[in-house]
């Protein structure tokens, strides 16, 4: 079994899912405004969940990624989750995910997150790119990438088929030096 990395802000707590955060990531899941870009219809059933969170260990394990819950530091509440996927080892990229509970929308957790699990993959995963594919009309998540250090690098049409319909997805990347530099100049 892999060693599951939890990597900690100044008010987040980047872990494993745990069974306790079944019903939360439940409510984030089947929250259809949290759904609504993520290119999934909302959830139906617990298993639905508990298969999703089973993905994120999977992720760690099979050596494609990593997925943690974004868990309040002082309490250890899971308010959402973040991480990487499609980890494409020979071309050194992955591309990045997230969700947030809605009532901690607004509140820079997601920024805090995102700084932490930018600085774990380009250390650790050892990437050399990140991307984001966002629904050019998810304004927040887009701001978000842009306040990360992503760059758009334009508009890939008709990329994903979501309930009944084409849909665009913008390209966004972020690059190890772009990173570095980033931090140095902060």
């Amino acid at each position: 079994m892999v060693e599951f990395p939890i990597l900690f802000t100044e008010r987040l707590k980047l872990r494993k899912p745990q069974k306790d955060d079944e019903q939360i990531q439940k409510e984030i899941l089947q929250d259809k405004e949290i759904m609504r870009y993520i290119g999934m219809e909302p959830f139906k059933t617990i298993d639905d969940v508990r298969n999703e969170m089973k993905w994120f260990i999977d992720l760690v394990e099979k050596g494609e990624g990593i997925r943690w819950i974004i868990a309040l530091k002082e309490t250890n509440e899971c308010i959402g989750d973040i991480g990487f996927h499609r980890l494409d080892k020979r071309h050194f990229k992955c591309e990045i995910g997230y969700k947030l509970k809605r009532s901690f929308w607004g509140k820079g957790y997601m920024t805090e997150a995102g700084k932490s699990a930018l600085n774990y993959a380009f250390d650790k995963l050892n990437v050399n790119r990140i991307e984001g594919l966002v629904d050019p009309r998810n304004l927040p998540s887009i701001r978000l990438l842009e306040r990360l250090g992503f760059k758009k690098e334009g508009i890939l049409r008709d990329y994903e088929f979501e309930r009944g319909e084409f849909v665009n997805l913008q390209i966004s990347s972020i690059l190890k030096r772009e990173w570095e530099k980033m931090k140095n100049d902060n």
